[in-house]
């Protein structure tokens, strides 16, 4: 009986290489390795394709860091008053798929720092409209060494937006 093959280093770099979390550019740990100090804020407005919204950050440390200049969109949905969730799918991009994984563009931000860092379009039909309610946002914040999942409920109160 032969022994079982091993995976060996270059096999192994390749499965890691183009796991899910490596092709999004996420460390493949289950907690982030440290929190990145950033304060995300959203605003929304209706665009030409849907729904924009667009994403700025804050530096809340003392020091300068560097973020991913483009913030991927985890999740979002419309949460109506009745509780009901209307699931939002994300408009993708060009810049999105050909800046995956290691190919990021790094944005210094000082301290106290406020920077736009990208925006994300959710696609809504002519004459569609969303339920006022809150916009449940999941985003995906990366720096060279760390990652945070931010979550955000935004108003959404103009009616048709």
């Amino acid at each position: 009986m032969s022994a079982p093959p091993r995976l060996g280093a270059l096999g192994a770099l390749a499965a890691l290489a183009f796991s899910p979390a490596a092709r999004a550019g996420i460390p493949e740990a289950e907690e982030p390795v440290k929190v990145i100090p950033v304060e995300m804020s959203f605003v929304t407005e209706r665009g030409a394709e849907g729904l924009v919204v667009k994403m700025y950050a804050k530096n809340t440390s003392n020091g300068v860091i560097k973020i991913d200049d483009n913030p991927s969109v985890q999740s979002a949905g419309v949460r109506a008053a009745d509780g009901t969730l209307t699931e939002l799918e994300l408009l993708p991009t060009m810049e999105m798929m050909s800046r995956a994984g290691p190919r990021r563009v790094w944005m210094p931000l000082k301290p106290n720092e406020t920077l736009f860092v990208g925006s994300a379009t959710f696609p809504l039909g002519e004459g569609q409209h969303l339920p006022v309610g809150g916009l449940e946002l999941s985003v995906n914040v990366i720096a060279p060494d760390a990652w945070n999942v931010v979550s955000k409920t935004l108003p959404l109160t103009e009616p048709g937006t």
